[in-house]
């Protein structure tokens, strides 16, 4: 088996670790306008400050112009990050005119959540194993490549140099990082 299919076997590998484990389901991240939304085993909800319980179950969500507009397990609501203010409905006509009167419809894209939309804190243990083990000779190898490429030494040939998978495996984890860090829709 060549090196780099045994690079990739064990870098899947490393990445399952975290979602194997027993009680490594519980998460808990902070919204955009600095509320808490977590879930300790009960379901997900919504933690405000000062409120002694979590609003929830949530069943999924979005991030919008500083509100978490969502459905429950039983109904709607729409939550003001700025003022507080948690609104529930019980019915979907009511929720959808209460959100179309306050522009609270994404004109782009609703990029809707159904757990941690933060996936880099659920893999942050495999990811630093494969730092340690893995990324860091993958990046001197992209560098090393690049290097070569730039001074027309190289050329991009994926059955003879895996730079090219290197290099998109690293655009993917920049783009999963920004989705982590920017959890709004447009």
């Amino acid at each position: 088996m060549p090196a780099g299919w045994l690079l990739c076997a064990i870098t899947l590998l490393l990445l399952a670790l975290p979602a194997s484990a027993i009680g490594w389901g519980d998460w808990q991240s902070r919204t955009p306008g600095g509320y808490r939304m977590g879930n300790a085993g009960s379901g997900i909800e919504l933690f405000v400050e000062g409120w002694e319980t979590g609003f929830g179950p949530i069943d999924r969500w979005y991030f919008y112009k500083g509100h978490v507009v969502g459905r429950l397990v039983s109904g709607y609501f729409v939550a003001n990050e700025r003022s507080g203010e948690i609104r529930g409905f019980e019915e979907e006509q009511y929720w959808k005119e209460y959100l179309a009167e306050r522009d609270l419809v994404p004109k782009y894209w609703t990029r809707w959540h159904t757990g941690n939309w933060r996936w880099l804190d659920d893999y942050a243990f495999a990811l630093l194993l494969i730092g340690a083990l893995v990324l860091i000779p993958l990046l001197g190898a992209t560098a090393r490549f690049l290097n070569r490429w730039i001074a027309g030494e190289a050329r991009f040939r994926l059955r003879r140099n895996p730079a090219l998978i290197i290099f998109s495996l690293l655009l993917l984890l920049l783009f999963r990082l920004l989705l982590d860090n920017f959890p709004s829709s447009f």
